[in-house]
């Protein structure tokens, strides 16, 4: 699959932490490796934030063990959120807008992909020959 076939069964805006790790997983599998969306897809996944939640845990700074990998959220506003951040205490923001940039630009080819016309499903079967043929034989030996 190409990188669009699968960026485009994902919706950036409501996407879970455990599917940001499916999407890294099946890119990397198709060999679609962009180390920078790698990255900023990765820290957001399931695995590297429940690592981060389990240190905090053991360390007595937060309370609960969970952090919701099943809450869908919008990653392009994270990403704009963490970028505001950054500016308000004069760090670097460059490395988070190119991410931002390339998220933005993944969710239009997403929403784009999604909205293309498919071909529609047949719903009656069609017999073929050979079918036919091998039904046909099934009722004459059967009788």
């Amino acid at each position: 699959m190409s990188a669009e076939e699968i960026y485009a069964e994902y919706d950036f805006t409501a996407i879970t932490p455990r599917q940001i790790d499916e999407l890294a997983d099946r890119l990397r599998d198709n060999g679609v490796y962009d180390f920078g969306t790698m990255m900023a897809l990765e820290t957001r996944g399931e695995r590297f934030v429940q690592h981060m939640h389990d240190m905090l845990y053991e360390a007595g700074l937060i309370d609960t063990p969970e952090f919701g990998a099943t809450t869908p959220m919008d990653l392009i506003e994270g990403f704009k959120a963490r970028i505001e951040m950054s500016r308000r205490h004069g760090d670097p923001t460059a490395f988070h807008q190119r991410a931002l940039d390339r998220i933005e630009e993944l969710q239009r080819l997403s929403e784009a992909r999604r909205a293309e016309p498919r071909s529609p499903v047949a719903t009656t079967p069609v017999a073929t020959p050979a079918l036919t043929q091998s039904l046909f034989g099934l009722q004459t030996t059967a009788t």
